[in-house]
């Protein structure tokens, strides 16, 4: 099989499971020292923080690529067991992220391509797996006009670009690219 395969950057996913786990830690202890409705939001948001944990965890201890891009399709691990048919993919968007900072009143914008995301859209979306988190995400990402499929690139051992141009390779179609940042601040 010719393509390229990514897999994830783990000491980002250890930054993430070091703070989800410490935050879930600290949540459970606050919603047990407190009484009344509180306990219960606290002692919700550290179960959550912990099971977002272990699933960080998981992906840490996993080393199948994450990402597979080649003639067959993209296969994105989160998403489906098997990659995505070129023929099955109706859209694809480089959403590109900027950082804003200002100086002495004058803004500048920086690249953050550790930010980025690609989002692609599926023709038949009930032949692949879905619950109620996916439809959330996804529905937000519609009512964005994103295609709703995103794969979130923070993580993966690879630049937006190569990714991009890796796409490019297969897919014929035209990937949106979406570059969001104000022109300048409101006075």
């Amino acid at each position: 099989m010719t393509g390229s395969e990514y897999g994830v950057r783990r000491d980002r996913l250890w930054l993430s499971f070091a703070v989800g786990a410490l935050a879930s830690l600290l949540f459970l202890f606050v919603g047990a020292v407190l009484n009344g409705v509180w306990t219960w939001v606290c002692l919700a948001a550290g179960i959550a923080l912990a099971i977002a944990s272990i699933q960080t965890l998981r992906m840490i201890v996993d080393k199948r690529p994450v990402l597979r891009i080649s003639a067959e399709g993209l296969y994105y691990r989160p998403f489906a067991a098997n990659a995505v048919p070129w023929s099955e993919i109706t859209a694809i968007a480089h959403w590109s992220y900027y950082t804003r900072s200002v100086w002495l009143g004058r803004v500048s914008w920086t690249r953050a391509p550790s930010n980025d995301q690609i989002n692609f859209a599926v023709a038949d979306p009930s032949r692949y797996p879905n619950h109620l988190g996916r439809s959330i995400t996804r529905a937000m990402q519609r009512a964005g006009g994103l295609p709703p499929i995103i794969i979130q690139l923070w993580s993966i051992d690879v630049t937006p670009d190569a990714i991009e141009a890796e796409i490019r390779k297969y897919w014929t179609g035209h990937i949106a690219q979406i570059h969001p940042r104000t022109v300048s601040l409101p006075r």
